[in-house]
């Protein structure tokens, strides 16, 4: 009677395999987390060279800085949201 050697074959393949896709999602993961990573800018009136700053005032001037772009960003869109209505009427 011959032995079927196909299962011993097919697991070890089919460990290989897992082995590569998680090597492949680990190195695109790797590469996604370096190429998309988030970037802080600071607005012009903080300044970070001094290095003795009063860290709260920094954080409150990012906050505020950014809080006057995303309503700007809210006006924009909201005036281009007429424009279209009016387009459209």
């Amino acid at each position: 009677m011959v032995k079927y050697l196909g299962n011993k074959k097919g697991f070890f393949s089919l460990i290989g395999m897992l082995i590569a896709l998680a090597l492949i999602c680990f190195f695109v993961y790797y590469m996604m987390n370096t190429y998309f990573k988030t970037q802080t800018f600071l607005p012009d009136s903080v300044d970070v060279t001094s290095g003795s700053g009063n860290t709260a005032a920094n954080y409150q001037a990012i906050i505020s800085n950014t809080r006057d772009k995303v309503e700007e960003l809210n006006k924009k869109s909201l005036d281009q949201l007429k424009q279209a209505e009016e387009i459209y009427k």
